[in-house]
């Protein structure tokens, strides 16, 4: 599995990514957080920025025919990792992004079950719903640190993503 991958991307048309306004546009509508694996389960993450930095080194180097220690097969899947977080800390980073926004006021963060959540978040798909929202996986970067590619958002950046997304799906509600 992909880490979750957070951040405002800086492309020409949909610059959020999916799961943390996914999750806040839910919340806003029920005025409550919702959560549904266990606290403790961690998983990683990765900026999308420094995501795209990866598929511009990958594609610039097959465009340019410099495929030497590109791998492939069962070996060429680049994973891209900065970082994890538990689902409970992704839970309460959402609820006090939204709380200090003026979003929602319910501090509790409520433990819903697959079907439900899948139901809100993924329309009824529960294996996507589960895959992106209450997983637990660990994945290696080596590779693709070895290909050069090198992230530079910062814990600190991915702690701050939970109040600039808040602004974002809270705004784009108004229009």
């Amino acid at each position: 599995m992909p880490p979750t991958i957070y951040g405002t991307g800086t492309g020409l048309f949909n610059r959020t990514t999916i799961q943390v306004p996914t999750i806040m546009r839910a919340a806003l509508k029920q005025k409550q957080v919702w959560q549904l694996a266990g606290d403790e389960v961690d998983v990683e993450h990765v900026h999308v920025e420094d995501l795209s930095k990866l598929y511009v080194l990958v594609a610039g180097r097959v465009v340019q025919g410099d495929v030497k220690g590109l791998v492939s097969r069962e070996e060429g899947i680049y994973f891209v990792a900065t970082g994890k977080h538990t689902w409970g800390e992704f839970s309460k980073g959402i609820r006090d992004a939204l709380v200090e926004m003026g979003g929602i006021n319910e501090r509790e963060v409520k433990r819903v079950g697959l079907k439900e959540a899948a139901n809100e978040w993924t329309g009824g798909n529960e294996l996507t719903c589960e895959l992106n929202y209450g997983a637990y996986y660990r994945t290696d970067a080596e590779a693709s640190r070895k290909l050069g590619w090198q992230p530079e958002k910062t814990e600190k950046d991915f702690q701050n993503h939970y109040l600039e997304t808040a602004k974002l799906v809270m705004e784009a509600r108004k229009k």
